[in-house]
């Protein structure tokens, strides 16, 4: 009897793993349903077929990141042209004269600038997943700050850039300032200040992502709870005092930034140290073989007079 049930079992073993090896091809393929994609101009189909295959296995990698799957339908809209987009963000904010795409958190919508405008198809895909987060956020909580909001977006998107990280140094080195404790849920008044926000929200989730994961992980299970209530008990902190703990790291942000800086000049600077050095060595050779020269023809006009 015994010999017959541990047959069965590996019989059944043997038939349930091709299911679970399918199982597991198809759920890179399982979030298409999730995306609807809109054009306005039929020459912009093909580009949406392609951007789906993209962004469904984006939004695949992400949730395996976050080890969190809701099924978040997501409509995106292709505008036709920079004219139309800009009728768009008309009364929605000074940010998004900046931007090249927005969500609208109520109807589930992400609005993109016409790939003609961007000419990138990775910055295009980053850019719907930076808006796709957006979305999942709000998903979980209504209330949450702007800061986690940018900071997700930005950090599991395109993530930290060093074009962000030199907008920062230039504005921390005119105005030292933690800009995400000071403005929470809004965006900073002064436009020059949106690039180091983004940069100072992404340092944030990534220091929580990276140095707290575990809390990370379980602070998505807290969304019957408002978003302070679900990061006090993921974190055993409030959101106030972390933006205040803060403080620091935006300081050694600046501080590595630094460091980074005069090593990169440095090492720069070596090729031209290099060449300072083969010109100084190839002078002194000169010179060498001047003397010499010099010295052979003074021994040879003393030979000369010794003979005479």
């Amino acid at each position: 009897m015994k010999k017959m049930s541990y047959k069965k079992v590996i019989c059944f073993i043997f038939l349930l793993l091709p299911i679970l090896i399918f199982a597991n091809n198809q759920r890179k393929f399982d979030t298409d349903f999730l995306i609807h994609i809109r054009v306005f101009e039929e020459k912009d189909q093909k580009f949406a077929k392609e951007l789906k295959i993209i962004f469904s296995e984006q939004m695949e990698k992400f949730q395996k990141r976050v080890k969190h799957y809701p099924d978040i339908h997501v409509y995106i809209r292709i505008t036709p042209n920079d004219d139309y987009y800009k009728k768009l963000i008309k009364d929605r904010g000074r940010v998004l004269e900046f931007s090249e795409g927005f969500t609208d958190t109520h109807t589930k919508e992400i609005f993109l600038k016409n790939p003609r405008s961007i000419r990138s198809i990775k910055k295009y895909s980053e850019l719907v997943l930076h808006e796709y987060i957006h979305l999942y956020v709000d998903y979980f909580w209504s209330d949450a700050p702007l800061w986690f909001h940018e900071g997700m977006a930005v950090f599991f998107s395109e993530g930290v850039s060093f074009e962000r990280y030199s907008d920062f140094m230039q504005f921390y080195a005119y105005k030292p300032m933690n800009l995400i404790k000071e403005n929470p849920y809004n965006y900073p008044e002064n436009p020059h200040f949106y690039s180091p926000y983004y940069f100072q929200s992404a340092q944030a989730v990534k220091e929580l992502y990276h140095n707290n994961s575990n809390a990370f992980y379980s602070l998505w299970d807290y969304s019957h709870v408002p978003f302070d209530s679900a990061f006090i008990k993921a974190f055993h902190k409030t959101t106030a005092n972390y933006l205040t703990q803060y403080d620091q790291e935006v300081k050694k942000d600046f501080l590595n930034g630094i460091i980074f800086l005069v090593i990169t000049l440095i090492w720069a600077s070596l090729p031209i140290l290099v060449i300072i050095g083969s010109l100084r060595k190839r002078r002194i050779n000169q010179r060498i073989l001047e003397d010499w020269e010099k010295d052979k023809l003074t021994d040879y006009e003393e030979e000369v007079e010794e003979d005479l």
